[in-house]
């Protein structure tokens, strides 16, 4: 009798075990971090100059994260485009940053479901309009002295009216001129040289548009420099090394506003080819975690706490 209960009670350790193992042991698995990628040099979507990781897509993979019962660790890529080359190559389990969802990288990367649209700026240096110089030009002008060589027998106050004519038609068409030789479209940076990021949207633009353009004409190229970091790419602005930054219109908007809102700069073109930006999964990515992002994404899209995010950052 003793020996029954003894076998019985051993059968019941076994398959208690055997339960731990298949049902336990799965599961401290799936509990495992995943490894989330974030470039160091995406402000402000991701960035920790002092160490302290912040920025909008950082606080949205947090949300995504809690919502979907997710942990997570944090692997830093020096560039945008090593954090891209990271989730093509499994290096990490999940990219995340203001990436945009374009046709080729659609055919490249395994991308989530779209978080947030944006699209491209292009800024550049605010050129001061100094109005004594156009006057003092017209002043000393060959015009002027013929015009009063013309008048002197004229009286004084039909003199100074004649004198004050001129000069106001000079300075309105000199103002004209300068508008007219501002940016307004991506064909007036043509024989120009622009920062583009390494491997962003930006330098793709570029690139499609010198290749639409007569290569024959040097003067229809646009030159670019790649510069990864935008406030090096504004200290290149500053400094005549490029002619105009073109990045993200967010990017751009929050160092202008939140950065540098004393710099001397502008935006000439602001928000064009805009396109959804996600997130880039690993290939290896199991597709019922996927799925729990994509969940996620869909749920804090619908409850607003995506767009109180990105407002948070850049206020409309």
């Amino acid at each position: 009798m003793r020996a029954v209960f003894a076998s019985k009670r051993f059968r019941i350790l076994g398959t208690l075990l055997l339960l731990w193992l298949v049902g336990i042991a799965p599961q401290a698995h799936a509990a495992s971090p995943l490894r989330v990628g974030f470039s160091a040099k995406s402000m402000p979507c991701a960035f920790n100059p002092d160490g302290q990781w912040r920025g909008s897509f950082y606080e949205t993979w947090n949300e995504i994260a809690v919502s979907a019962g997710l942990p997570f660790e944090v692997v830093s890529a020096p560039t945008f485009k090593q954090l891209l080359q990271a989730g093509s190559d499994g290096k990490v389990d999940v990219a995340v940053g203001c990436i945009n969802m374009t046709p080729d990288r659609l055919g490249t990367y395994r991308f989530s479901v779209p978080i947030q649209e944006d699209g491209l700026s292009v800024m550049v240096r605010k050129e001061p309009f100094h109005i004594w110089t156009p006057v003092v030009r017209t002043l000393w002008s060959l015009d002027l002295l013929e015009l009063l060589g013309g008048i002197l027998a004229f009286i004084f106050v039909i003199a100074a009216s004649v004198l004050l004519s001129f000069v106001s038609v000079n300075i309105i068409k000199k103002s004209s001129q300068d508008e007219a030789s501002a940016v307004h479209s991506i064909a007036d940076l043509a024989g120009k040289t622009v920062s583009v990021g390494t491997g962003s949207v930006s330098e793709h633009w570029i690139t499609s548009w010198n290749a639409a353009s007569s290569p024959s004409v040097a003067s229809g190229q646009i030159q670019m420099k790649q510069i990864d970091s935008l406030e090096q790419a504004a200290s290149a602005l500053s400094s005549g090394q490029v002619d105009a930054v073109i990045a993200d219109n967010m990017q751009i908007q929050y160092y202008l506003t939140k950065v540098k809102p004393k710099a001397p700069f502008q935006v000439a073109i602001r928000n064009v080819h805009r396109q959804s930006q996600g997130l880039i999964f690993a290939p290896s990515l199991p597709e019922a975690t996927a799925l729990q992002i994509n969940q996620a994404i869909a749920r804090l899209k619908e409850n607003g706490t995506v767009d109180g995010i990105r407002k948070r950052w850049i206020p409309e």
